[in-house]
This record gives structure tokens, sequence and C-alpha cells, in this order.
């Protein structure tokens, strides 16, 4: 049951009753042959909306949009017509249209094959420039693209100008902070070399044996620290001209350096991580490469764990039988403690 505030207007509590009629129509087909039979004629099936999946939703009501006329007809031979007294075909195309720039923008930035954390600033961007009124929302939804944030690339709004100057800096005081990190640790990681250990003086007359346990000062060494101590002798008597020193100016970080570079649009790939591992990529951003693989690495969605917890799921239900009864029970109790918590 979807929570209808009360501060609701008259269309939106309508528009959220019909998401409810359609849920428990879907939910009284899939346990009755109403489905088959619906399926048999129109060759779609309906879909049930599932809390865990985000596009569950949109495909439910899709379902019953496409099914309209055809669930109607099987619910009247039935004398079952009740279940569609409520559901208003228009207000699920409202709904509809309202839902369906975010199924795209969720299904770019779901992809599995290719890291998509990046896409979604330009999704968000999206769909606030596509909610700015009604003629664009009928726009978006009449283009067939589904790349459609690839626009942005022939717009005049750039990603980064629509960042807030205070979001700038803190990204790239986090980007900095993480590249001293990283140079830090791989600084402890390099171990210094060893220094070559002294040798012991091997006899062969046992007269000197006993010298056997004294070790060999290294020549270099001493000739090093005779050659300091000739020098701070020396230091007093010695006239010293220091150069002026000629203006440097600080030389650019890999972040700044990779700021103004100039990428041309056709090098630019879906998969970033294609240009964050290339070879020269990371010879010149050494530290950043590292740095942007670590981010993009980070999933933007959970669409890849509910996947994993759906097969899950049909693994259980496979496997049930090997289970052993205290687990069976325990996951039961866990089951009909969060059905009735979310009954309170």
């Amino acid at each position: 049951m979807v929570q209808v505030p009360s501060s609701a207007s008259l269309k939106a509590r309508k528009l959220l009753a019909t998401i409810d009629e359609c849920k428990k129509l879907v939910k009284y087909a899939k346990k009755t042959t109403i489905n088959s039979e619906v399926r048999e004629k129109t060759g779609k099936s309906l879909k049930q909306s599932v809390i865990v999946r985000w596009l569950s939703l949109y495909e439910c009501l899709e379902s019953v949009n496409q099914n309209y006329e055809e669930l109607k007809n099987v619910l009247m031979k039935r004398k079952q017509q009740h279940w569609m007294k409520n559901i208003d075909q228009r207000s699920i195309h409202e709904l509809l249209l309202i839902l369906k720039p975010f199924k795209h923008m969720m299904t770019i930035i779901q992809g599995g094959q290719y890291p998509t954390l990046y896409m979604v600033l330009l999704c968000a961007m999206k769909l606030k420039k596509t909610f700015q009124s009604y003629k664009s929302i009928i726009e978006f939804n009449q283009q067939q693209n589904e790349n459609v944030t690839f626009q942005y690339v022939e717009e005049d709004d750039e990603p980064s100008a629509l960042c807030s100057q205070n979001e700038k800096e803190q990204c790239f005081i986090y980007i900095r902070e993480e590249m001293y990190r990283l140079q830090q640790q791989l600084n402890d990681d390099q171990l210094e070399e060893p220094e070559p250990p002294s040798k012991r003086i091997k006899v062969v007359n046992p007269l000197f044996k006993d010298l056997e346990d004294s070790f060999v000062s290294n020549p270099c060494t001493d000739i090093n620290r005779e050659l300091d101590d000739f020098q701070s002798s020396q230091g007093s008597c010695e006239f010293i001209y220091h150069a002026p020193q000629m203006y440097q100016p600080r030389p650019l970080d890999e972040l700044q350096r990779y700021l103004q570079l100039s990428i041309p649009g056709e090098a630019i790939d879906r998969d970033p991580m294609k240009f964050w591992s290339n070879i020269d990529t990371r010879r010149n951003f050494p530290l950043l490469s590292i740095v942007a693989r670590r981010i993009h690495a980070i999933p933007a969605t959970s669409a890849s764990v509910e996947r994993l917890f759906s097969s899950a799921g049909l693994t259980v239900t496979q496997r049930r039988t090997r289970l052993s009864p205290s687990q069976i029970d325990n996951i039961l109790f866990i089951r009909s403690y969060e059905k009735f918590k979310n009954k309170k």
C-alpha cells in the first residue's frame, strides 16, 4: 500500500490509488490462470511489481496498459470486472509519462559491463531539465534513443558548469588527499636497499685465528668519511659564492595537468576504465590513474546486488530440501517478523 500524504491533492491520490489497484490486479492474475489467458492472446504477460527491483513498478504499469482491453474481456467472462473498477487507463498513461524518464536514466546507470558512476551526475542533470516543463516531458517520451544523456556533448551546458565552486573545490581536495595518501603508501612499500654486510677476515695460519671475529671496514665508507672530515676542517677557509636563483613557477600536479588536457570527442568511450587503464595515461598520470580507477570501480546502484539477491532466492528455492530444519525455521521466523514490523 502506497503511503498517501495528508497534504496530497485529489489528483495525486487518484494516481497513487491507481498504482495500488494495478498491483492488486497483477497479483490476482498471477495466482489464477488470467495471466496465461492474456499471454496467449496478446503475447505479453503481466509483470508484478517487486519492492527490491527499481524498474518493476514501471514494468507492472506498462504490462497492465498493454493488456488493458484483453484484461477487461477476461475478467468480464469470469464476472470479476470489479478488479478494474478503480483502474483508469488515462491515469496509467500519465504515470508512465512521469516514470519513463526515471526508467531510462536508471537503465543507463545500471549497466553491469562498464562503470556508470560518472553517469549519475549527467542523469540527474537530464532529469532536472526534463521535468522543468510538461512540454519537455512529452519531448523526452517521444525520443527513442536510449543514450539521451550524451546529448550534453552537443549542448552548451557542461556537467562541470552546473556544479558550484565549492563542490568543485571539495572534489579537488578529495582527489589530492587520495593521491597524497597513495604516494605515502607507495613510499612506505619501497624498502631501502640494505647495506652490504662487512666481510670477515679469513686466515690460514692458526696463529691469527683469534682475529677472525674482527670486521674489515668498508673502504668506500672510510674514504667518504675522511673526505667529509677534511671538508669540514677546511670549511672556515672556504669562500662560498651563492649565485642568484631565478624564479621557477611551481610545476603543475597531475590533477591540474589532467584538467588542462584536451581529449578529442572520438576518443571518448562509454567505459572510462579503458582511458585510465591505457599505458600512456598511466605513464602521464601514475597516481591520478590509480585514484580514478578506484573511484570508477564504485557501483552506481545496487542493481548488481539485486540480481544476485534474485539468483540467491532461486538457489534457496531449488536447494531448500538440503537445508537443515533449524535453518528453515530461522528463515521463516525472520520473514514473519519483518512482515509483522511492516504492518505496524
